[in-house]
């Protein structure tokens, strides 16, 4: 179940890629990486201390996510929107919308196509989402794309995807996540002021 939680306002936040490659050392000292394919996202999120009644949209939502199958979506901490976006894009595409070219694609890259000719896309940095099957992956992009006289560019980007990609979401691109504990509470200061911190890790075995 997708949960809908309050608009998050934070005191700042911890954003993090977190890949489960093992370094092995060797007799000789050397080391030896042994890659995993799984990376995930991990979000803490101190929300701003606000009143109680305001807070109590957060219990409720929380109280759903303490079950683990439960998860939120949310975008990466200060993301703004790519160039690109805030030029082509307001509340629909007037011209250049993003399409994948070929539904079978996997790896650390795609093709797009459908783009405004001979424009930077996406620059390294920005943050891309990708629809599949089992729903969305949240992708860090690691150099730029440009599009070609056709409008068609090469998105590359990490971590890898985890299945073939049916569309690109460049302008609100986000993450799915579960708490990383089956736990909710909070601090109730004086005046009834709460503190919530929100600890949670990206969930992508999940169908919607």
């Amino acid at each position: 179940m997708i949960v809908q939680v309050p608009e998050i306002k934070t005191r700042g936040a911890e954003f993090e890629l977190v890949r489960q490659d093992v370094v092995e050392t060797q007799l000789t000292g050397a080391e030896v990486v042994a890659p995993r394919q799984i990376a995930l996202w991990r979000y803490s999120i101190p929300l701003v201390a606000q009143g109680y009644s305001t807070a109590q949209a957060w219990f409720g939502a929380l109280a759903k996510l303490t079950r683990m199958g439960n998860v939120f979506e949310a975008g990466p901490p200060g993301y703004e929107q790519s160039e690109y976006a805030k030029t082509y894009y307001d509340n629909g595409w007037a011209q250049g919308e993003p399409t994948i070219t070929d539904l079978t694609q996997t790896g650390s890259s795609v093709e797009v196509t459908g783009l405004v000719p001979q424009v930077t896309f996406l620059e390294a940095g920005d943050y891309v989402q990708f629809t599949t099957a089992d729903g969305i992956e949240l992708k860090v992009v690691t150099a730029d794309a440009a599009s070609d006289a056709s409008g068609n560019a090469t998105v590359s980007f990490e971590p890898e995807l985890r299945q073939s990609p049916t569309a690109i979401d460049v302008v609100d691109p986000q993450a799915r996540f579960r708490l990383q504990a089956p736990e909710f509470g909070y601090n109730l200061q004086p005046n009834r002021i709460t503190s919530i911190t929100v600890d949670a890790i990206e969930s992508y075995d999940y169908n919607t």
